[in-house]
């Protein structure tokens, strides 16, 4: 690798997370009602990459978006927190040992195992079905 090069930049500045932990990330953030500087603090992203994942983020209803005045707020819904939470789960089931944990959940959100979560989620919606619960479906669009 030449110092200065083009390529060189390139690859220094690849992303470390995919574009599914970075919306993850914004997901944890917002779990108490927090400003866009606080979220953008606490998910450890760039101006930029807030103001491109946070409207899908909100248009999903995984996030609400509170205006007071001329200042916005976020926190987040219970579906983002089901699927926050089943992100964390995935997540669990697939790691490794030695894999990365720079970007998991706090010990707090930690899920059991997969049978205690899927057993709380049929429990909470009484989906005996097998189907993901109804508030995880995509919100319907409103005219």
């Amino acid at each position: 690798m030449q110092i200065g090069s083009e390529a060189g930049l390139e690859e220094t500045h690849k992303s470390h997370r995919s574009r599914i932990e970075m919306r993850a990330a914004i997901l944890r953030a917002v779990r108490s009602e927090s400003s866009p500087t606080r979220v953008m603090r606490r998910a450890n992203l760039s101006w930029n990459l807030l103001i491109e994942f946070l409207p899908g983020i909100v248009a999903r209803g995984l996030v609400r978006e509170i205006t007071v005045g001329d200042r916005k707020s976020y926190s987040l819904t219970t579906r983002g927190n089901d699927v926050l939470r089943l992100f964390e789960l995935v997540r669990q089931e697939l790691s490794e040992p030695g894999d990365s944990r720079a970007w998991t959940m706090d010990e707090d959100d930690a899920v059991r195992s997969t049978e205690d979560f899927l057993a709380e989620v049929d429990r909470l919606d009484k989906v005996g079905t097998g189907r993901a619960p109804a508030r995880l479906a995509a919100p319907a669009a409103t005219a």
